[in-house]
């Protein structure tokens, strides 16, 4: 706990750039607004697809990624698997409507760092965002394990 605390206090400090990746812009409105009530940030870039993603120019700036994993033109699974070919060190948390259909398996291997179901953004977003900030997984235990 003491870690989580003292991690949050740097956050605070630092300014994290941020890139948002989700075909509901909707959703990435409001995203970016809590993002900013809960942290010292700044946005980026927002992409509402997998393939602009990995051709940002922006990708290199970036502390951190959230990514939607079921979008047009390319998904958040390909999208990250690419981008952690070329930037291994960027932190991904997967954001999905479609718990149930999400495998912990697919996540790993796709290299996300963390998974935050949409209806619960809210309520586990600086949680997520500590642990994987922190370098550990952020992962809830509910996905199936195959």
């Amino acid at each position: 706990m003491l870690l989580l605390l003292s991690l949050y206090m740097m956050m605070k400090d630092k300014c994290l750039q941020i890139i948002l990746v989700d075909d509901s812009l909707p959703f990435l409105d409001a995203l970016e607004l809590h993002l900013k009530k809960s942290f010292n940030c700044n946005l980026l870039a927002k992409y509402v697809n997998g393939e602009e993603l990995i051709n940002s120019p922006l990708l290199h700036k970036a502390d951190l990624v959230f990514c939607d994993i079921e979008m047009p033109v390319m998904n958040g699974i390909l999208a990250t698997k690419i981008v952690n070919r070329k930037l291994p060190q960027l932190p991904i948390i997967a954001i999905t409507m479609h718990e149930e259909r999400i495998y912990l398996k697919e996540i790993i291997e796709a290299g996300f760092k963390g998974f935050i179901y949409k209806p619960k953004v809210y309520q586990n977003l600086i949680e997520t965002v500590e642990k994987v900030m922190a370098n550990e997984l952020a992962i809830p235990n509910n996905l199936n394990n195959q």
